[in-house]
């Protein structure tokens, strides 16, 4: 009996012993599906490694999954799919699947801090600025012609201080130029990268960049030239535009729907905070400035055609808070600007008007008489400058808003556009296209 049951005992310990094998030998062949958890323990919890390689022959049955973005393989020829390649240090995977720069300032080049190391550094909301006089009945002094270039060779430009800065194509490519109203020399921003559309504050250029991302895509790019920093504003690069800079802060435009839909966005520089400032469906954000604590634009909603209306907004950066300032009824208001307390917009639909608003008083005041289109208008002190076509072709015209007073700057038969002013300087682009700029006696 003893015999008869140690008998039994060796053959179920042997029946285990071969079942054991067996199963082991099975699961090397099991391709588990993907996601599927098996057993309790982890692949980290048991220490064990499994290649995650898939055989020539695996390869050869599914060809509809080899080469795809997102299947966890990295191939050699396809790097550029950093879901699954991942990327280099200093960079991260965006959701658009291309590796970015993490958001950070860096050095300029040094041959960039050895060109701009003379440079004034000036904080423009605590700058004192002295006031300036202007005569009316004398034509200006002999206009300077700062680049000249065949046509369309050249953006709007921007001025403040004695900076003036625009873009220049050079073999097909847009180079941010800089041209000192004292020194009346021009210096080659040291950048390289597709750079278009600059605007220039105290000792800062922000522009419109396409070095990163698909080719109809573009970045803000901040370049400091006085504190030796540059970097994008912000990790993403969707369809962002028109950035303009004053003091501490930076303001841009940005698609954020698949309908075009676009936000107005603030980076405040000393905390690296970012602020959507406004976003609305259905509402179109025609044009914004900035000027200290103050953020002003424009916007129109027409989702009832028959009820188009505008407003115009502000936004206090140190209170974050904002508000409309007015809003009309049929008709457009665009082309804003700013200085301390004074807006300069023009609205109206096919003839335009100039229109100036008080931020303290709160009032509005029609500065021309004659309706006429009008665009571009920028504002300095007491001085509102713009393009008017009152006589058939675009000319720059100047208000001053403590005399009540217009003048007309240029007498051509060729669209002078884009002014911008500082001090005693006017700059444009004028009708052949080429930047121009006009000293103000």
């Amino acid at each position: 009996m003893r015999n008869q049951v140690k008998f039994q005992g060796v053959k179920l310990i042997l029946f285990l012993f071969i079942g054991v094998f067996a199963l082991s030998a099975c699961t090397i062949d099991i391709n588990w599906p993907e996601g599927m958890n098996v057993g309790t323990d982890s692949q980290e919890e048991s220490g064990v490694e499994i290649e995650g390689e898939t055989s020539s022959e695996t390869e050869s049955t599914n060809p509809e999954e080899s080469g795809l973005c997102g299947n966890n393989e990295c191939d050699e020829d396809r790097d550029s799919c950093c879901m699954d390649c991942g990327c280099d240090e200093g960079l991260f995977c965006s959701e658009d699947n291309i590796c970015k720069e993490v958001f950070q300032f860096k050095p300029l080049p040094l041959e960039a801090t050895m060109l701009f190391q003379n440079e004034e550094k000036v904080s423009p909301i605590m700058s004192t600025i002295k006031p300036m006089m202007i005569t009316f009945g004398i034509a200006p002094k002999t206009a300077t012609i700062i680049s000249e270039k065949e046509m369309g060779g050249v953006s709007r430009p921007s001025i403040y201080g004695n900076k003036v800065v625009f873009h220049e194509f050079e073999s097909s490519s847009p180079i941010v130029k800089m041209y000192d109203t004292i020194t009346k020399q021009i210096s080659e921003i040291p950048y390289e990268g597709r750079a278009e559309t600059p605007n220039v504050g105290a000792g800062v250029i922000v522009w419109t960049d396409y070095s990163r991302g698909f080719a109809d895509n573009s970045d803000i790019y901040y370049y400091n030239f006085s504190e030796n920093q540059q970097g994008y504003v912000s990790p993403r690069n969707d369809y962002q535009s028109g950035a303009k800079t004053f003091g501490q802060a930076v303001i841009w435009s940005e698609q954020v729907d698949n309908t075009g839909g676009r936000a107005l966005y603030l980076l405040w520089l000393p905390s690296m905070e970012e602020t959507r400032i406004f976003y609305k469906k259905n509402r179109i954000i025609n044009d914004f400035e900035i000027w200290g604590a103050s953020v002003v634009y424009s916007v129109t909603d027409c989702s009832d055609m028959s009820n188009c209306f505008s407003e115009l907004r502000h936004y206090d950066i140190a209170k974050k808070e904002d508000k409309v300032l007015l809003t009309t009824a049929k008709e457009d208001i665009y082309s804003v600007s700013i200085w301390d307390n004074k807006i300069s917009y023009i609205a109206g639909g096919d003839n335009q008007s100039l229109y100036s608003y008080d931020l303290d008083s709160k009032l509005t005041d029609k500065l021309t008489s004659v309706v006429s289109e009008k665009y571009d208008t920028a504002t300095y002190m007491d001085m509102v400058v713009w393009a008017d076509k009152r006589d058939g072709d675009y000319e720059i015209y100047l208000y001053d808003l403590a005399k009540s007073e217009e003048k007309r700057l240029t007498d051509n038969n060729k669209d002078d556009r884009y002014p911008d002013i500082y001090d005693k300087n006017v700059v444009f682009k004028n009708g052949n296209m080429n930047i121009e700029l006009i000293e103000i006696n």
